[in-house]
């Protein structure tokens, strides 16, 4: 993820993440500031000069001077401030992305995106930068991220696993050796941006609710599930689910967190259906699939998503 894209179409003067803990809203771990904008050339200066002294002692208050200063502006209202409460009246919807917040808050300057997106604390959940933060050795810590190659990979992905065969399966190399008939016409037609699964779930229509499911499909003769959740199925929304397909897995979601090659979820997605046409607009696709624009088939067409182990 090229550092542009955390500022492309953004007019905002600073682009920064929000805390991985509920003792401010920011966190100021990394920041992108835009430095001709003369907010953000009078903004250090004045968080220096007027936030109280004792923000200026602690390892750790350089985002609670910052997120004070922007309260007294009138930039937010936060409702915690350095580990305490604040005399503001809770909002309707939560700030944090991990509390069932949005993805992404903006205000008059700012534009604050979820922890994992931008920088976490833990590397397995840190899809752009790992954020040493709480860690004494923090050298030491760095290192030993180096060495575990996060730079060139994810080590922490899903691994590639061949699917084995049942007794009574074989390969195949055509379909007609299966079944005799002859190979079903494929169209080719180029695939519509509108339908990319990454522009759909780091967009606004990311907060749509996925029903997930841990085994399709489900047989009776099937064990209970022996961890949490007991139930074979869970909600995220789409940009969790997507992520967790990619091997970055939602840091706070009770089912998605652990990546556990024994429960692979998987998201069925209709975003022309079940009444959700009004959010999703329609994709302009290829003439080649002008066929296929009518109101009933859009409304049948569906997005599964799963890791590469999930079982089909």
């Amino acid at each position: 993820w090229p550092l542009a894209n955390f500022v492309m179409g953004c007019p905002k003067d600073l682009v920064l993440g929000e805390d991985m803990a509920d003792l401010d809203w920011l966190n100021t771990g990394l920041m992108l500031c835009r430095i001709a904008s003369p907010w953000i050339q009078s903004l250090w200066d004045k968080v220096w000069e007027q936030t109280p002294e004792t923000f200026h002692q602690g390892e750790f208050w350089d985002q609670s001077a910052l997120c004070s200063r922007l309260a007294k502006w009138g930039e937010f209202s936060p409702e915690v401030l350095g580990g305490k409460k604040t005399e503001a009246p809770p909002g309707k919807v939560p700030w944090f992305s991990w509390q069932g917040g949005p993805r992404v808050r903006e205000t008059q300057h700012l534009r604050v995106l979820d922890a994992g997106g931008t920088q976490s604390n833990n590397p397995r959940y840190a899809r752009f930068a790992f954020h040493a933060a709480g860690m004494k050795d923090k050298l030491r810590s760095c290192q030993h991220i180096l060495e575990l190659g996060t730079v060139e990979m994810n080590p922490w992905g899903w691994p590639l696993l061949e699917r084995q065969l049942w007794a009574s399966e074989r390969r195949v190399k055509f379909v007609e050796e299966w079944t005799g008939q002859q190979q079903p016409a494929i169209l080719k037609a180029e695939s519509p941006k509108e339908l990319s699964l990454l522009k759909m779930s780091e967009s606004e229509l990311g907060s749509c609710q996925v029903e997930m499911m841990d085994k399709v499909p489900s047989l009776a003769a099937d064990p209970p599930p022996a961890t949490r959740p007991f139930g074979r199925k869970c909600q995220a929304r789409l940009w969790e689910a997507a992520r967790y397909a990619v091997g970055y897995p939602p840091a706070m979601h009770s089912a998605l967190q652990s990546m556990s090659l024994d429960r692979c979820w998987q998201g069925f997605w209709r975003p022309w259906g079940d009444g959700a046409k009004a959010q999703v607009p329609t994709p302009k696709l290829p003439s080649a699939l002008a066929p296929l624009l009518s109101d009933e088939t859009f409304a049948a067409w569906s997005c599964r998503i799963s890791p590469p182990n999930a079982e089909l």
